[in-house]
């Protein structure tokens, strides 16, 4: 019997303040209609759990500023409830801490213009989440990372942005994990990890560059980044990664042989997009539905789909076009995929429906492995069921619509 967690995330929200109203995320903020108000209510109008998990990997408002911080964590929580979420968790991003200040409020003898980069964060409730004790606030903030637990999962919420509290240049630029805390975190897996089915760490900046072509994303890697993934690599379990800060979405494997960790970037929920990146994603959320299923010993190995929606100036729709983001219909898993090996297989069943055509989602539900395929690996499987004969209908979206095999 196979376990299952729904995983909501949004991120990048970037709340800001408007000069009459109330604070609203960036996409908004010009006019328009208020995306997140939109989403409540769609989400409002299913009257059905949608989510156990809503994850925010930061930036929830834009410059460190308080109000709007505090309106856009509230509508969070808003969101939260409609979803029917039993929890949210929220990583700090670069936008949430005062890292970037003149020089005076650290220079010595200006101790009365000092300020707490930290403070309003620290103050507002159940930020970044709600722990189990109260202490747990304080680890998060002191040590830059928390762990979160229940009888299925284990969270482990990293605050990627320990270090801008400096105000040095080289922090606010990039994100870290220390070494100290690695060390402690490997400890804290050893103990925790391994009987719990489901394994997510959240934070704000990639762990591992992120990079694509034709969009200036920015070169400054994660301090330890790459440890982080050899850690959770090396507790032979599945991991899955959400983190956002680019803008842009990216669903891969890190590096390694096996039991690489599953790295999740989501696009901005928020942000006014520009340039080039609006013509590559718009504004999405994001549901994935992870399972497990048992390995030949028994252990549980992790898999996913994932529901994007993106934002069209005027309604929250599912994301068919690759130029809207991430595509709906996408995923991950931990077994072997094999294009040529699934091309076969639907050969054969178009070759047993006499001709007919089948729908997209007929075969996926004859063949549920299709369910987790990546977008490269979709591409891969359309060459290769082109090499079977298999003829295919296709529109923008990285899935056919209709398939067919032509008679011998």
């Amino acid at each position: 019997m196979c376990a299952t967690l729904r995983v909501a995330v949004l991120s990048d929200l970037h709340y800001t303040r408007v000069e009459r109203g109330p604070c609203l995320p960036q996409a908004a903020a010009a006019g328009g209609l208020d995306l997140m108000e939109e989403l409540i209510k769609k989400f409002e109008r299913e009257q059905q759990p949608s989510a156990d998990l809503l994850v925010c990997p930061g930036d929830i408002t834009d410059r460190a500023n308080p109000q709007a911080f505090a309106a856009g964590w509230a509508q969070i929580n808003r969101l939260g409830k409609a979803l029917r979420a039993q929890r949210l968790v929220a990583a700090t991003g670069n936008h949430e801490v005062q890292s970037r200040s003149p020089g005076s409020p650290v220079a010595a003898g200006n101790a009365e213009h000092a300020i707490d980069p930290l403070e309003f964060l620290v103050n507002e409730p159940g930020y970044p989440t709600t722990f189990s004790t109260p202490h747990q606030k304080w680890v998060y903030w002191g040590r830059g990372y928390e762990i979160l637990l229940d009888d299925n999962s284990i969270v482990v919420l990293v605050n990627s942005c320990h270090y801008h509290v400096t105000l040095q240049d080289n922090e606010f630029e990039r994100g870290r994990i220390s070494d100290i805390a690695l060390e402690e975190l490997k400890l804290d897996l050893e103990r925790l990890a391994a009987n719990r089915p489901f394994r997510i760490v959240v934070l704000h900046h990639p762990p591992v560059p992120h990079e694509e072509t034709g969009l200036e994303l920015g070169r400054t890697p994660m301090h330890n980044g790459p440890a982080l993934m050899k850690l959770l690599r090396d507790t032979s379990l599945d991991w899955i990664v959400i983190h956002g800060h680019k803008h842009h979405h990216r669903l891969v494997r890190a590096d390694g042989d096996v039991y690489q960790p599953i790295i999740f970037g989501a696009a901005s929920f928020g942000a006014m997009l520009r340039g080039d990146m609006a013509s590559r994603t718009r504004n999405q959320f994001y549901i994935i539905s992870l399972e497990t299923s048992k390995d030949a010993l028994g252990g549980d190995r992790l898999s996913g789909n994932i529901r994007a929606l993106h934002w069209s100036n005027s309604a929250w729709e599912e994301t068919v076009d690759v130029s809207w983001g991430l595509p709906s219909g996408c995923g991950f898993t931990w077994d072997t995929i094999e294009p040529a090996g699934l091309a076969a297989q639907i050969r054969a069943l178009l070759q047993s429906s006499n001709g007919h055509f089948l729908e997209w989602s007929e075969v996926v539900s004859s063949l549920p492995k299709l369910r987790f395929l990546m977008p490269g690996q979709m591409a891969a499987l359309k060459e290769q069921m082109r090499r079977a004969k298999i003829n295919l209908i296709e529109g923008d979206s990285p899935f056919p619509s209709q398939l067919s095999i032509s008679a011998p």
